[in-house]
């Protein structure tokens, strides 16, 4: 081959190269927009059910009212609403103890995880989600436990204020 002929073909060669390269950085740009994506569809599923449970406790007067009263404390509620309340606080904290297993394992970013945990610092502060949990945490994971745990010591025993106090 003469040297003309070596030139042309070790050019060709690293357009070849670099149009290769060129593919595969596109590519990896790609995939990192589909999983973003992903990740916001997980983390919207994962919403879902709670954001509708949600709806249903705000168009449903008697368990909202089951929720008011249980988070005070569930000793004043009856068997029935004492069976609601646990219900109400176990679909919280299964979306919480789902949202830190996703998190854990990269399928939803950690911001999702960090605004579940400014929620649950103000909903573990009710006497009634810790009397909730002093039943049930054994339900949860170890390390869901170990954070919920810390969140309560953090507290203190000052519930917050859910909203302000109707007036008579």
């Amino acid at each position: 081959m003469t040297l003309a002929g070596e030139q042309v073909y070790y050019t060709g060669m690293l357009m070849g190269v670099a149009i290769l390269i060129a593919l595969i950085v596109t590519l990896l740009m790609r995939l990192n927009k589909v999983t973003l994506i992903l990740q916001h569809n997980e983390s919207t599923d994962l919403r879902l059910p709670f954001q509708q449970f949600a709806i249903s406790v705000a168009q449903n007067a008697d368990l909202a009212s089951v929720y008011y009263r249980g988070l005070q404390g569930f000793t004043g509620l009856s068997a029935e609403e004492q069976v609601r309340f646990f219900m109400i606080a176990t679909l919280v904290f299964n979306y919480w103890n789902e949202v830190y297993d996703q998190t854990q394992q990269g399928v939803i970013p950690p911001a999702t995880w960090e605004r579940a945990q400014k929620m649950m610092r103000d909903f573990v502060r009710y006497p009634g989600i810790q009397q909730y949990w002093e039943y049930r945490r054994h339900w949860y994971a170890e390390e869901v436990q170990n954070i919920v745990n810390e969140l309560i010591r953090e507290s203190g025993q000052n519930a917050p204020s859910l909203y302000p106090e109707p007036s008579a």
